[in-house]
């Protein structure tokens, strides 16, 4: 993308097998397509992607729709609700690679385990199951999970057995199914996982979400928060294991905390964990690219574009720019600072 944006410009016209579209690079292009100031721009160009899987999730909603969504959904991210959260993560967290983590093993893939990681949080937070509870079920729900998420990458998006596209369609199947009935359950039960707050949530008209909008919002919520987030603490573990030092200065923080339970104040207290958060997120971000379609003939930094055309962002790139950046190929969290 960089060679690109050398040879081409910021805004150029793109064809491939996949998709025809206009590239939009740079910091510029990226900030007039991302603020939208005159709704120019709509998401449902996500639905060629994602879009059967992950129907009406957030991402996909546009404009007004968007907003009245959000404002209810930001009621389940309160700071009191994250500290809720937090608790539950740190049960899960602290159990699992104690128990199931090797030590010392000559060969441990970090990926996978901090994948597997991440649903079992996932599997507490979101849908309220006690840690090993339902173990044949969880297990079922996050093989969905992860069916429906590489269906995402198909070449063949045509729903006929056995493609990736069609094994897709069926997990997605299987998730409705299960939340579906997980919400009835929770409407008139009383909990801090995220699954019983959005059955309970208001935003300040009182606007709540039906039963169909729960559904689709979990499966779409978790499906995002777990996939970025094995991206990203596999990014630390790379860049911290080449990098000693940060290494060290990570466990030193760590170690002043104490064996104490994490909450949201301790957190907060995590300074080098940031910088190296931020530095991962900056060199490998867990989503490079995003979508947009012109709803209606428009322009990108002077350029012309007709109602109908796909924009592809990659702002991942940006990140590597260095009339923006110093050194940006060099890990190096301190610049955070």
């Amino acid at each position: 993308m960089l060679e690109s944006y050398r040879k081409y410009g910021p805004v150029y016209f793109t064809k491939t097998p996949a998709l025809n579209a206009i590239a939009a690079l740079g910091p510029d292009a990226t900030q007039e397509v991302f603020s939208n100031k005159n709704k120019d721009f709509t998401t449902v160009a996500w639905n060629d992607v994602i879009g059967p899987f992950f129907n009406r999730g957030l991402l996909l909603m546009d404009f007004d729709e968007h907003m009245y969504h959000r404002r209810i959904m930001q009621e389940a991210f309160t700071r009191t609700r994250l500290s809720g959260y937090i608790k539950h993560m740190d049960t899960v967290a602290t159990k699992v690679v104690a128990q199931d983590w090797p030590v010392n093993d000559a060969r441990f893939l970090f990926m996978p385990a901090v994948k597997e990681l991440t649903l079992d949080i996932a599997s507490v937070v979101f849908m309220g199951h006690d840690p090993g509870s339902d173990h044949e079920l969880v297990t079922k729900i996050k093989q969905a999970y992860e069916t429906t998420t590489r269906a995402g990458g198909a070449i063949i998006r045509t729903p006929v057995p056995p493609f990736k596209w069609w094994r897709g369609l069926q997990a997605r199947k299987v998730l409705e199914d299960y939340f579906t009935e997980r919400v009835h359950q929770r409407r008139d039960s009383q909990g801090t996982d995220m699954l019983t707050v959005l059955c309970h949530t208001a935003d300040e008209d009182g606007n709540t979400f039906t039963d169909t909008d729960i559904v689709n919002h979990m499966i779409f919520l978790m499906m995002a928060a777990h996939d970025t987030s094995t991206s990203t603490m596999t990014t630390m573990a790379y860049h911290l294991a080449a990098n000693p030092e940060w290494q060290d200065r990570c466990r030193e923080e760590g170690e002043r905390i104490g064996e104490g339970p994490l909450d949201i104040d301790t957190l907060d207290k995590l300074e080098t964990f940031d910088l190296v958060i931020n530095e991962c997120l900056r060199m490998v971000t867990p989503l490079p690219f995003n979508v947009r379609r012109a709803v209606r003939d428009t322009s990108i930094l002077g350029h012309y574009v007709p109602a109908g055309t796909n924009i592809n962002l990659w702002p991942g790139m940006n990140h590597m720019l260095p009339e923006l950046w110093d050194n940006p190929e060099k890990f190096d969290p301190a610049r955070f600072a």
